[in-house]
C-alpha cells in the first residue's frame, strides 16, 4: 500500500491543533523574489542611547525616504513595504546605522522609534602594524598587519581608526537595540532563532573617516566577555553570526570558542570579512506567534506592551499592538513559555501560557479589560477647517509616549493607559511645522477632542502634572550659566536646575527646585530627571519633558511629570 506520507503529516498536524481552541496554525510571508507588497503608515522617534532626539536623521523605509524633524519625528504615510517582513534603516553621521524588523500590513498605522548607537573611537593604530582594542583584561578586536584596504580594493596605509560598542544581552533595553532583533539564517539556510550572549558594533576607518575592511585572505579575531548571569549556560562553541543589510537578516559565518577565566570568561572568534555587527548566539529553530489584543466589543486595543519569558524568566520577544491590535514575535521552538500583556505604565495585566511549540501559530484573540482603556479620538483641522494632511497626535503618560498618526485629520485608538494618570496631548501638523498647546486629561474617562483647530505654532508653553492637579503657563524661561541651567515659570512657581546645556537626561537638582507647594527647603529627596530632546542656540527652541517623584518633609511622595518648549533669548 502507498502512504502519502506529506499528507499524513498534514492530517497529524491537524489533528493536534484541532484540540487547541487557542492556537491555529497559520504560515507567515515568506522570503521570495515577489514579496507581497502593502501599503500603511509608519512613523516614529529616533533618539540617542542618552535620551536626546535625532534631527536630520536619515530614514529609508523600502525605498519611502524621509529625514528626522528637529524633534526626532519622522512620519511615512502610504509606504509601501513587504509585508509581516519589513525592515526599517536609519542612518545618521558620527551613529551605527539603526536596523527595525516591522511586522508591515496592509493599512497598518504603526509607530516604530529608533535608538541609534553613537560611534566612540576605542583605539587607533598603524595599518602596517596592526592592532587590537584592549579592554578589562580581554581584547575585543586583534587585526594583524597589513591586512586592511579601501573598498575600492586598494591597500590602506597610514593610520586605522576602531570604532566599537558592546551590546549586552542582560540589558533590559538589549532586544530594542539589536539589529532586526532575533532572527537569522543558519549555514543551510535555515531560519534560526537567535539567543544572543553578546552582540559588537564595530566599524573601522582611516585617518579621514573613510571606511576600511579586510584583505580577502585575511583574517580578524573578536572577542566577547561572557556576562556573568550567562556564564552558566554559555556552551563550549557557539555559532558567530553578521548582519546583512542586503539580506535583511543575521547571516551565520563561523564559530566562536569559550575561554574560561577566573574573573573574564570570554568568546573567541575568527572572521574573515567586515560587517557592522557581529552576534554570538545560540540557534534554536525559529516559530513565530501572532496574535491581536482586543476590548470586549471587538475594537482593537493600541500600544498594548506584549513580553515574552522563558520559564527561567529570560526575556525571549517583546513589542507593542499596533493600530488594529495585532503583533508578530519571534520566538524559540520547543520552549515553553509566558505572554505578558501589560499596560503603558509597566504593570502586567494579564498573562497566557504557550506551550512548547514547533511550529508558527496564530493565537485567539486576546480579550482586554474595557476598564484599563480610555478612548482618545477626534479631528486636528487647520485655520481654513480643512483637515490636517499630515501630522500625528502625540500622547503623553508619565514617562512614556505614543503617537496616533492623521488620516484625513481624525485619529482614534484605545489606549491601555492607568487610570489614575493624567494624559497629555499635542497635535502635529507636518507640512507647516505647527504644533498645539498641550491638553491634559484624566485617565478615568474618554477624551474626544472633536474638531481641534491648529492655526499657528505654539512658540512657548510648560505644563506640569503633580498628584493629578495639571498647570499650564505660556511664559516659561531658561537660564545658562555655564554648565548649569534653569527652566523657570514664575506665574507658575516652578525652578527645575540642571547641569547640562546639550540634549539628553538629567537629574533636577534640589538646590533651587520649586514646583507648586514643594520647594528645596521642604523636599528630603528628588527623583525627577528631565529628557531634553532639543537644545537649540540662542534664538532656538528648547524642547523636552520631565518625569519622577518628590518626597516631601513630611515624607510623602508625590509624582511629577511635564512638557515644555521655550525659546532661548
Amino acid at each position: 500500500m502507498d502512504i502519502n506520507y506529506p499528507l499524513l503529516l498534514l492530517c497529524t498536524i491537524l489533528l493536534a491543533t484541532s484540540c487547541r481552541k487557542d492556537v491555529d496554525q497559520f504560515v507567515p510571508q515568506l522570503h521570495s523574489g515577489d514579496p507581497m507588497l502593502v501599503k500603511g503608515t509608519v512613523l516614529g522617534k529616533v533618539r540617542s542611547l542618552n535620551g536626546a532626539s535625532l534631527a536630520d536623521a536619515q530614514i529609508d523605509f523600502h525605498g519611502n525616504m524621509t529625514t528626522t524633524d528637529g524633534s526626532g519625528f519622522f512620519y511615512l504615510p502610504d509606504a509601501e513595504a513587504p509585508e509581516l517582513d519589513a525592515m526599517l534603516e536609519v542612518n545618521k553621521p558620527g551613529y551605527f546605522p539603526g536596523y527595525h524588523r516591522l511586522p508591515w500590513t496592509a493599512q497598518t498605522q504603526m509607530q516604530a522609534d529608533m535608538t541609534l548607537i553613537p560611534k566612540v573611537l576605542l583605539v587607533s593604530f598603524p595599518v602596517e602594524e596592526g592592532g587590537g582594542w584592549p579592554v578589562a583584561g580581554w581584547i575585543g578586536m586583534e587585526i594583524p598587519a597589513q591586512a586592511l584596504q579601501y573598498q575600492t580594493g586598494d591597500p590602506a596605509t597610514g593610520e586605522a581608526r576602531v570604532y566599537a560598542h558592546l551590546l549586552n544581552p542582560t540589558d533590559p533595553a538589549f532586544l530594542q537595540l539589536a539589529p532586526l532583533g532575533s532572527k537569522g539564517i543558519d549555514l543551510e539556510g535555515n531560519e534560526r532563532y537567535l539567543q544572543s550572549f553578546g552582540i559588537l558594533a564595530l566599524d573601522i576607518t582611516d585617518g579621514n573617516g573613510l571606511p576600511l575592511q579586510l584583505v580577502p585572505g585575511k583574517t580578524m579575531n573578536l572577542y566577547f566577555p561572557i556576562p556573568l548571569e550567562m556564564n552558566a549556560s554559555a556552551p563550549a562553541m557557539i555559532p558567530l553570526w553578521s548582519f546583512q543589510p542586503q539580506q535583511g537578516t543575521w547571516v551565520e559565518q563561523s564559530s566562536a570558542e569559550r575561554y574560561t577565566e577566573v574573573l573574564d570568561p570570554y568568546y573567541k572568534a575568527t572572521a574573515t570579512k567586515g560587517s557592522y555587527f557581529w552576534n554570538i548566539a545560540t540557534s534554536p529553530p525559529l516559530i513565530q506567534v501572532k496574535g491581536w489584543v482586543r476590548l470586549p466589543e471587538g475594537n482593537p486595543a493600541t500600544g498594548v506592551q506584549i513580553r515574552v519569558e522563558a520559564e527561567n524568566g529570560l526575556l525571549l520577544a517583546q513589542g507593542a499592538t499596533q493600530n488594529q491590535g495585532q503583533f508578530l514575535l519571534d520566538l524559540p521552538a520547543n520552549t515553553p513559555a509566558t505572554l505578558k500583556l501589560l499596560d503603558l505604565c509597566g504593570e502586567i495585566q494579564q498573562t497566557q501560557s504557550l506551550p512548547s511549540l514547533s511550529g508558527n501559530v496564530s493565537l485567539t484573540p486576546i480579550q482586554w479589560s474595557a476598564d484599563d482603556a480610555v478612548s482618545v479620538s477626534g479631528k486636528l483641522l487647520d485655520c481654513e477647517g480643512a483637515p490636517v494632511a499630515e501630522g500625528f497626535i502625540q500622547v503623553l503618560w508619565s514617562e512614556q509616549e505614543i503617537m496616533l498618526p492623521l488620516k484625513d485629520g481624525v485619529f482614534s485608538a484605545q489606549l491601555p493607559v492607568c487610570p489614575d494618570q493624567v494624559i497629555t496631548l499635542i497635535g502635529y501638523d507636518l507640512v507647516r511645522h505647527y504644533q498645539t498647546t498641550p491638553q491634559a486629561f484624566p485617565a478615568n474617562s474618554p477624551v474626544e477632542m472633536g474638531n481641534w483647530v491648529l492655526c499657528n505654532d505654539t512658540p512657548e508653553y510648560i505644563s506640569f502634572n503633580l498628584d493629578g492637579n495639571v498647570q499650564f503657563g505660556d511664559s516659561p524661561d531658561i537660564a545658562v550659566n555655564g554648565g548649569l541651567s534653569t527652566i523657570t515659570e514664575p506665574d507658575l512657581g516652578l525652578a527645575l536646575t540642571f547641569e547640562g546645556t546639550t540634549p539628553g537626561t538629567f537629574q533636577v537638582l534640589t538646590q533651587g527646585f520649586t514646583l507648586g507647594d514643594l520647594s528645596a527647603q521642604n523636599t528630603n529627596a528628588l527623583d525627577l530627571l528631565l529628557n531634553i530632546s532639543r537644545f537649540d542656540p540662542p534664538g532656538g527652541y528648547i524642547i523636552g519633558s520631565f518625569n519622577g517623584k518628590a518626597t516631601d518633609s513630611d515624607n510623602l511622595e508625590h509624582q511629577i511629570s511635564g512638557v515644555f518648549k521655550l525659546q532661548r533669548d
